[in-house]
């Protein structure tokens, strides 16, 4: 474990800390850090990582990399601006789909474009390890633009993600119509692969996912 806290002057980490090839946990609290290097994410075996009030307003996109990660915690610096904190949440969401492992995550104050960006990946990609029971960034604020059911304005996000990832079994259920052997007797096995895949972007926001993080 490697823990770095409330040591004002780090500003940035030396790009030799990709070289902690066995570390799997690390703490970065209450410094100044103004970058997050990319040399973190050549760290696949971290298992917990923590990056509280820093200064950071950016993730690199590398971060995907961690493909062990099973606990995330983030903050932002409380004096911040709305808008960078947003971009950071947003930046974190980008990466969210390939954390296939991740268990917990802990996002503080998430606001806005983040929420949002955050409901999006989680709708288009639910991560099938994720204790969503105490999570509370507020998706139901965004029913609309998350194209969920009017009831939902009164779901938890607990209930939201199941619901997301009930919309994710019955596309694969659907698409399993056109599998040689199953899709048989369905007249599913009617549509080409081009419709199916129209289906399923409108249920489950692939197509706007996959443009979002071109940008």
């Amino acid at each position: 474990m490697l823990n770095l806290r409330f040591i004002p002057f780090v500003k940035e980490l030396a790009i030799t800390i990709g070289n902690l090839t066995n570390l799997r946990e690390l703490m970065i609290e209450r410094c100044n850090l103004e970058t997050v290097p990319p040399e973190i994410c050549k760290i696949t075996t971290v298992m917990s990582l923590h990056l509280l009030n820093i200064l950071a307003q950016e993730f690199p996109r590398s971060l995907d990399s961690l493909v062990n990660l099973k606990t995330l915690h983030c903050t932002s610096r409380s004096q911040q601006s709305v808008s960078t904190k947003d971009s950071i949440f947003v930046e974190l969401a980008l990466v969210l789909p390939s954390l296939v492992k991740l268990q917990f995550i802990f996002l503080i104050s998430p606001q806005h474009d983040a929420v949002w960006a955050i409901g999006r990946s989680f709708k288009a990609w639910p991560l099938p390890l994720l204790d969503t029971s105490h999570m509370h960034l507020g998706f139901r604020k965004h029913w609309k633009i998350l194209a969920l059911p009017i009831e939902a304005a009164q779901w938890h996000d607990h209930k939201i993600v199941q619901h997301w990832k009930a919309q994710q079994d019955k596309v694969l259920a659907f698409a399993c119509g056109l599998h040689q052997r199953l899709g048989q007797t369905s007249w599913i096995s009617v549509l080409n692969h081009e419709i199916i895949q129209t289906i399923a972007n409108q249920v489950c926001g692939y197509s706007d996912i996959l443009t979002w993080k071109s940008f």
